[in-house]
C-alpha cells in the first residue's frame, strides 16, 4: 500500500473541506467522476515523453542541439517598467 506524503494528505483535507459544501446531488456526481477515474488505466508515456528526440534535424547530437537552443537564447538588456 502506498503511502501518501505530507502534501498529498493537506491536499485531501483541503478538497475533503470543499466537498463537505456541496449538495448531496453534487457530491454523488463528484464520487461517480472520482471512482470513474480510479477505473481507467493510465499511460505510462504521455506525448511530451515519446517526443524525446523527435528534433527536426535528428543528425545532430543532444549536446549540440542544447548549444544550439542556449546560442540562441535573448535576454532583455533591462528590466520593463510598468507603470
Amino acid at each position: 500500500m502506498a503511502v501518501m506524503t505530507y502534501t498529498e494528505k493537506n491536499i485531501v483535507e483541503a478538497y475533503s473541506i470543499l466537498f463537505n459544501n456541496l449538495s448531496n446531488i453534487c457530491r454523488e456526481t463528484l464520487t461517480k467522476k472520482l471512482l470513474d477515474t480510479k477505473k481507467t488505466k493510465r499511460k505510462s508515456a504521455n506525448g511530451f515523453d515519446l517526443s524525446y528526440g523527435g528534433w527536426e534535424n535528428a543528425d545532430q547530437s543532444v549536446d549540440e542541439i542544447k548549444a544550439e537552443i542556449k546560442a540562441n537564447r535573448k535576454f532583455r538588456e533591462k528590466d520593463p517598467i510598468f507603470v
